[in-house]
């Protein structure tokens, strides 16, 4: 009878465990399908890419324009240096950003990767000048956070609805061969891969 009971005992023990088993199994399913979720979510919006010149101030608020250049194309001699700036904008957080640069390819050679580069534009806030600077009052930029420093990451995360520019430079070396150059850049993020923006160069 002993023997019975705590059989008894052990089969009601054994259900409360698969029953406690099979909660918690569910809750972790569904712990882990609502993060796979919001991960497909972050992975799956669009985040809008454009390029623009060296020379223009890329502010945090600028989105893309009516008809947004996709490519880099430039022109330059040996021993110049080129730049171009690639904007990401986007409506969801990214994290992880970085940049892969491809050899610049050309009937007559390659211009290595080693001669590409990309840096993160970072900002500065500029404070109200004060009126009694006098005449440099016109040479006082609009107060805000304006573009400045080039910072060389590892890596950098994307805000949500803020513009950020890359910077990215070419270095032709002595002794390129004239002709057009073709490569990829490829903006990655550890959810994987942005967006591919081509680069074009002409050697003269």
């Amino acid at each position: 009878m002993r023997g019975r009971q705590c059989g008894g005992d052990c089969e009601g023990g054994g259900l409360l465990f698969l029953l406690c088993t099979f909660v918690l199994g569910v809750m972790v399913m569904a712990s882990t399908l609502a993060a796979g979720d919001a991960l497909a979510a972050e992975g799956g919006a669009e985040v809008k890419t454009w390029v623009m010149r060296p020379t223009v101030a890329v502010r945090l608020d600028d989105v893309p324009p009516a008809q947004p250049v996709s490519m880099i194309d430039w022109a330059a001699a040996r021993q110049e240096y080129e730049h171009a700036q690639i904007c990401l904008r986007s409506d969801v957080p990214a994290a992880g950003l970085r940049v892969v640069l491809d050899d610049l390819k050309g009937p007559e050679g390659v211009i290595g990767r080693v001669n590409l580069s990309w840096r993160q534009v970072g900002y500065v806030d500029c404070k109200p000048i004060p009126e009694d600077y006098g005449e440099w009052l016109w040479y006082a930029a609009e107060p805000g956070w304006w573009p400045d420093p080039l910072l060389e990451v590892e890596d950098f995360d994307l805000e949500a609805g803020v513009t950020q520019p890359i910077w990215i430079t070419v270095h032709v070396p002595t002794g390129t061969a004239p002709g057009t150059y073709e490569g990829m850049a490829r903006v990655v993020a550890d959810a994987g891969q942005v967006a591919e923006v081509p680069i074009k160069l002409e050697v003269w």
